[in-house]
């Protein structure tokens, strides 16, 4: 309840009112409408309005006037290149990937995640699925845990990662957005447990690819909380508890993202392809 029933035209005018006078403060006089306008349109798209859209603003005494004019300014793509840049700036978005000799090396494709977010701006996508479509923990332009030369750069690569994926897990649950999202850590394979030297290097240290004995991370939505599914044998060369195929790790991570892989199904070359190539069965034992 408001004691000034006279500046309030809206509920939300009521609520910050209220506010005000519980600080025991006034609303400042309105603004005249060229100030409006100019207010308006430098907070929504961060530039000013042009001479002719200040004179019909000034001439529309209509009082849905200003109603209009924001819907125009929220319709803008100016709107999300305005505010698309706060979170662009909080991910540390640059043109470029590093430096040599002080000079930044541009990145041909890093264009496509700032217009990627802009358009989210701009389409209203909510928080949620702008989460879930682009958060991903970096390690670079290259791939450096495929190491077939020297496994223990590896030791450096999951310092960098024990805090990032924890981070992530305990800000999504704060936000009550984990049970929604599903984090998934992994990479491209396994890695065997006898060396190989491809000769690019001398320390001939490194670890083959091992698609049969692999380890991947699953917490979030619709996954079971606090187990460990599957076993390799003493060696860690193969699977020999349980064993996961990567058909069936990618046809449970289409199943927790609402897609059933069996329906995905098209015929090529006399074989029924689809997301799983023609495999696949979803792992029932890890879904919550």
């Amino acid at each position: 309840m408001v004691k000034d029933q006279s500046w309030p035209e809206t509920a939300v005018d009521r609520f910050i009112l209220a506010k005000l006078e519980q600080e025991g403060l006034r609303p400042t006089k309105a603004a005249d409408k060229r100030t409006l306008i100019r207010r308006a349109t430098f907070d929504l798209i961060g530039l000013p309005p042009t001479p002719e859209e200040i004179d019909a603003f000034l001439k529309d005494t209509s009082p849905d006037a200003l109603a209009r004019v924001l819907d125009r300014l929220l319709a803008s793509p100016h709107y999300g290149e305005r505010w698309g840049r706060y979170w662009l700036d909080l991910a540390r978005y640059a043109d470029s990937v590093g430096a040599t000799d002080g000079i930044a090396a541009p990145s041909a494709n890093a264009f496509r995640y700032r217009d990627w977010v802009v358009r989210a701006f701009n389409s209203d996508m909510p928080y949620d699925q702008f989460i879930k479509a682009m958060v991903q923990i970096y390690f670079g332009k290259r791939q450096p845990w495929d190491s077939h030369d020297d496994i223990r750069v590896h030791g450096g690569l999951a310092k960098q990662a024990d805090g990032p994926i924890p981070a992530l897990v305990q800000d999504l649950k704060s936000r009550g957005l984990l049970d929604k999202t599903l984090v998934i850590v992994g990479s491209e394979f396994g890695r065997t447990p006898f060396n190989q030297n491809t000769g690019v290097t001398v320390a001939g240290v490194g670890r083959d690819h091992n698609e049969k004995g692999f380890t991947a991370l699953l917490a979030g939505g619709g996954v079971k909380r606090g187990i460990v599914y599957g076993a390799t044998d003493e060696f860690g060369c193969k699977a020999v508890e349980n064993p996961v195929h990567v058909h069936d790790l990618h046809a449970t991570i289409l199943h927790l993202l609402g897609v059933d892989h069996t329906r995905l199904t098209y015929r090529y070359s006399g074989r029924d392809f689809r997301l799983t190539d023609a495999a696949g069965n979803v792992v029932k034992d890890i879904l919550a």
